[in-house]
């Protein structure tokens, strides 16, 4: 019996460890919490975010509940940590939008370029296997993503390698240990 069925509009692409030129859609305020939603602008996974809503069923009036969890970043001003990484998000689409200043208005941060990193996220699936995908998304500079300063490489791994680097190495022998 013959099916037609086109693969290819329905395989999936998962989005690479990497820099990216993005551009905020929304941002909501709840409570303590300002979450800013935000779509890749530019290469190979331009708008992923958005066809994924679509096919969520979202409308023109957005709907938070249908856009995906790699496309958002809460800040939950409840912490102090959430305000000192708003204020750079802040920082960062000054720089990545030559006339924007911010007046303390979220609207205003609407399609706003901003440079996007995801970085690795080595972890353990259900059945024991080590994978690779993403980690939540962290703000830089369209400029930065540009000109490539930043870094890709799990937290962990990064403060293992600073770590190495600072420790202080010693020579030690087995005459020098008493038993």
């Amino acid at each position: 019996m013959k099916f037609e069925f086109n693969r290819k509009e329905y395989e999936r692409k998962f989005l690479n460890a990497g820099g990216y030129i993005g551009k905020i859609v929304n941002v909501t305020i709840e409570n303590e919490v300002i979450s800013v939603y935000f779509d890749i602008e530019q290469g190979d996974f331009k708008g992923v975010f958005m066809k994924e809503y679509k096919a969520n069923g979202g409308a023109s009036k957005f709907d938070a509940s249908k856009w995906s969890k790699k496309g958002v970043a809460n800040f939950n001003f409840a912490y102090s940590g959430a305000k000192y990484a708003f204020a750079q998000l802040l920082d960062d689409l000054e720089v990545s939008n030559q006339s924007f200043k911010w007046k303390d208005e979220t609207d205003d941060l609407k399609n706003k370029l901003i440079g996007i990193v995801y970085r690795k996220n080595i972890y353990t699936d259900k059945f024991g296997d080590e994978r690779e995908g993403t980690d939540f998304p962290e703000f830089k500079s369209v400029k930065d993503i540009m000109n490539g300063n930043y870094s890709i490489e799990p937290k962990d791994k990064q403060k293992e390698s600073q770590l190495s680097e600072q420790a202080p190495k010693f020579d030690i022998t087995e005459d020098d240990i008493e038993f």
